[in-house]
């Protein structure tokens, strides 16, 4: 049975930067389910540091190490996913660091790539989640910034019509 997780964290701390990678203080990391643990006066909204934790099938695809701004990050992904839609493949790179992400589609399978991790999963069910995870974390960003509501109001429209969209692409094979 294919599982994949996903979930968004936000470093608590903008003056905590990952120096080292062996060396990643885990506990600066606050899932964004958790958004009332977080300080927005303790964190830069133009650049909000974390990571995307992926697992698939107990193997991690994405972890701390690939740490980012998430607010660039999200955009990214969100439109690469929907130029896949059109398209069959895309890809994207992290917004800070020159790891590469790539994806295609194959009939009703979904093939992602992030370095030298891959998985190979039901398209329609990691369009579920992806989205799931990337409305969870805009929503979170307009309780700790109502300020940049219209901002995060229109990634959460786009979110809103690639769901639309990956359904009636995926409804064809059942």
């Amino acid at each position: 049975m294919e599982k994949l997780t996903l979930a968004s964290y936000i470093i608590s701390d903008k003056r905590y930067s990952v120096r080292d990678l062996n060396k990643i203080d885990l506990s600066k990391f606050v899932n964004i389910e958790d958004v009332d643990h977080l300080d927005p006066s303790k964190i830069d909204p133009d650049y909000i540091t974390g990571a995307i934790i992926m697992k698939y099938n107990d193997q991690t695809i994405l972890d701390y190490s690939e740490w980012d701004d998430l607010n660039y990050f999200w955009p990214y992904f969100i439109d690469s996913l929907d130029e896949l839609l059109e398209n069959n493949n895309s890809n994207f790179s992290f917004p800070s660091q020159a790891l590469p992400v790539n994806m295609e589609i194959v009939k009703d399978r979904l093939i992602f790539q992030v370095g030298q991790h891959r998985l190979n999963m039901q398209a329609s069910d990691f369009y579920e989640i992806v989205l799931a995870e990337a409305d969870n974390f805009y929503k979170a960003l307009l309780e700790l910034f109502p300020r940049f509501e219209s901002e995060y109001n229109s990634e959460l429209q786009k979110i809103d019509q690639l769901i639309n969209k990956s359904k009636v692409m995926f409804s064809k094979y059942g």
